[in-house]
């Protein structure tokens, strides 16, 4: 199931939009306010950020490249009725990867986000799990997701490049960790 991080200061059409993708089988949740996204961000790695781009006053279009630097693969989608040419031509430079005017239909969105989960993942399938070494998520088939810590994925990463081979503990403890190599040299 795709998660999408909506952030809409609109409270009653954030509702009908979270409803709405919900009921096509997305994951929707709803923030209204800017601050704290970044944290928001990395916390619940969304598959994908549906972004308004005015919210109480404040532009989202600054924040762009915060997000694109702390998600590089994640779509984000801004839904804005602010429909200048300009406008739309800076948020899709600075960090955004479409652009939906408002009012939209839901069905419009959807097929949006359809889109971008039809790309190339960067996944790797271990058994009957998927492994996303960028985002550092491992989803099982019900589509329960886990997120590890930096270290846990870094050593699954380590470990499937190694597959099928004995690794000793002093050789994962050294990869994981340069620094203890200095020492043992």
């Amino acid at each position: 199931m795709t998660r999408i991080l909506f952030i809409e200061d609109d409270e009653v059409l954030a509702i009908l939009v979270r409803d709405g993708l919900s009921m096509l089988g997305f994951e929707v949740i709803c923030r209204y306010r800017l601050d704290e996204i970044l944290t928001e961000l990395e916390s619940l790695k969304p598959d994908v950020l549906l972004l308004d781009l005015d919210i109480q006053g404040e532009s989202s279009e600054s924040l762009l490249p915060k997000i694109r630097i702390l998600l590089p693969k994640m779509p984000i989608i801004i839904a804005s009725s602010f429909s200048q040419g300009s406008v739309i031509k800076r948020c899709l430079t600075g960090g955004s990867n479409y652009y939906i005017k408002k009012p939209y239909e839901i069905e419009e969105v959807a097929g949006v986000i359809a889109m971008f989960e039809n790309q190339v993942s960067s996944s790797i399938t271990i058994g009957t799990l998927q492994f996303d070494p960028e985002r550092r998520i491992v989803m099982a088939p019900n589509g329960q997701k886990e997120i590890l810590s930096p270290k846990e994925s870094e050593l699954l990463v380590l470990l499937i490049a190694s597959r099928n081979q004995v690794l000793m503990r002093e050789y994962l403890l050294l990869t994981s960790n340069p620094h203890l190599l200095e020492r043992w040299v």
